[in-house]
């Protein structure tokens, strides 16, 4: 039995709300290293924007901030 917490899983509900709220967003936990991810892709697969934080209310802050439309 490994004695490392399993610390994600407190996340998990905060995850699926920003993907419920940025459903075009690709949004991702940490993998290899410590950071959240999202990623806006064309229609063709090229991404067009690429943002990182280090917890999920850093990267929520940066998804609100890429999405509000500016005059």
């Amino acid at each position: 039995m490994s004695s490392v917490p399993d610390d994600r899983r407190p996340y998990h509900a905060q995850l699926a709300g920003l993907r419920h709220r940025y459903p075009e967003w690709t949004i991702e936990g940490p993998a290899g290293l410590p950071v959240f991810t999202a990623e806006l892709r064309s229609d063709d697969g090229r991404s067009l924007h690429y943002l990182a934080g280090h917890d999920l209310d850093e990267l929520a802050a940066r998804l609100a901030a890429a999405t509000t439309a500016t005059p």
